[in-house]
C-alpha cells in the first residue's frame, strides 16, 4: 500500500477513532477457533482498524480469531498503547 510507504503512522491517525466501532459490515467474518474454519463471527469496523493499525505499527500485535470478547481485549490493549499522550 503506497499510504503505508510514504506515510508511517498513518493508520493510528486515521483508524484509531474506529477502535471503538463495533459496527459490522460487508467486511467478511473471521473464525472463533484458530484451527476450525467454523463456527465464525462477522468482521466489524474495529477488527479491519485493529488489523491495519497492527500492520503499520511496529510492535503491536493484532489476531482476528476468537470470540468477541477477545478480540476486543486486544483491541483495548492497542487502544491503551496508541492512545495520544496528555500535553
Amino acid at each position: 500500500m503506497v499510504v503505508r510507504e510514504t506515510q508511517p503512522g498513518w493508520a493510528v491517525k486515521v483508524l484509531g477513532p474506529m477502535l471503538v466501532d463495533k459496527h459490522t459490515g460487508c467486511m467478511g467474518s473471521f473464525s472463533i477457533h484458530e484451527d476450525k474454519m467454523k463456527p465464525r463471527n462477522r468482521v466489524r469496523l474495529c477488527n479491519s482498524a485493529a488489523e491495519n493499525i497492527s500492520q503499520d505499527s511496529p510492535g503491536i500485535h493484532f489476531n482476528l480469531v476468537g470470540e468477541y470478547e477477545d478480540v476486543d481485549r486486544q483491541i483495548a490493549e492497542i487502544q491503551r498503547r496508541v492512545a495520544p499522550i496528555p500535553p
